[in-house]
């Protein structure tokens, strides 16, 4: 919307709309961000505002725990363009992640992934009291203690099983627990589930 001269003259407004033409027309021109790149700009950005600002919504989670976007990317996109490449789909459902959760945007540490697969990359909750991702302890409706395993299926869908403490003694069925959930997250890796080395660390 161009800006009248009485509003260019009361200080209201200071351009009259060709500056941020001109200023649309060189990051197209530079980078093409509004014609192949769109996806990529939003996620830089995105990128940029939970590790910086301290007013967005998801800074406590990125930015004031020490995750950060390497230097050499903050101010240019190319750099962070040709790191990580196009999505394979321009959907919503792909998103940039971090390989280890407990670095930051790096080089060799971001990639594009589906969200069901980012959600199997997540770092130790704080509220873990097992020691152990996705191990935990619980109680049946008999009163018997249980040392459960949890993982998220490839279809999305939570699967758990569980050792009796009564049948198998606490370690033992502790142990059980944390190696059928590491069989089970083998076998669906094998599959394309995307678990890494680094998940619940």
């Amino acid at each position: 919307v161009l800006a009248l001269p009485y509003q260019l003259m009361s200080g209201a407004k200071k351009s009259c709309g060709c500056l941020m033409r001109e200023t649309s027309s060189k990051l197209n021109k530079t980078h093409g961000l509004w014609t192949n790149n769109r996806k990529v700009y939003t996620a830089w950005m995105n990128i940029k505002k939970r590790c910086f600002n301290k007013n967005y919504k998801h800074f406590e989670t990125y930015g004031a725990k020490g995750i950060t976007l390497e230097e050499r990317f903050v101010k240019d996109f190319a750099a962070f363009l040709e790191e990580v490449g196009q999505p394979p789909k321009n959907t919503r459902e792909w998103s940039i992640d971090r390989i280890n959760p407990n670095m930051g945007y790096e080089t060799g540490n971001m990639r594009w992934v589906t969200q069901d697969v980012q959600a199997r990359n997540f770092r130790k909750f704080k509220t873990n009291s097992s020691g152990k991702t996705g191990v935990l302890w619980s109680i049946n409706t008999a009163g018997n203690t249980r040392a459960m395993a949890h993982w998220i299926d490839l279809d999305g869908k939570p699967r758990t099983k569980t050792f009796l403490v009564r049948k198998y003694g606490l370690l033992p069925a502790f142990k059980m627990a944390v190696e059928y959930r590491n069989t089970a997250i083998s076998k669906l890796n094998e599959l394309g589930a995307g678990y890494t080395v680094y998940h619940g660390e």
